[in-house]
């Protein structure tokens, strides 16, 4: 299932992100979550890792200039 989410201002980004995630999976590999810098993908690999505690494939994190680049280059 296809679809975009815009977390709100105001909040913890971070468990936004989390509550979007499905619960008790271990493959996250195919989400793609989109952050303003680098720092809070690490933030949210960190708090899955936390969450689960075991080994799990992380979401696809990019921020808005290296998912651009990476979009360029499959052209």
């Amino acid at each position: 299932m296809n679809r975009v989410r815009v977390v709100p201002t105001g909040g913890n980004l971070i468990d936004e992100v989390l509550g979007l995630l499905p619960a008790g999976a271990s493959d996250f590999s195919s989400s793609l979550v989109i952050f303003e810098g680098r720092r809070p993908g690490h933030f949210l690999r960190r708090a899955l890792a936390r969450r689960l505690g075991r080994a799990f494939l992380p979401p696809r994190v990019y921020t808005l200039e290296t998912l651009l680049d990476a979009l360029y280059r499959e052209e």
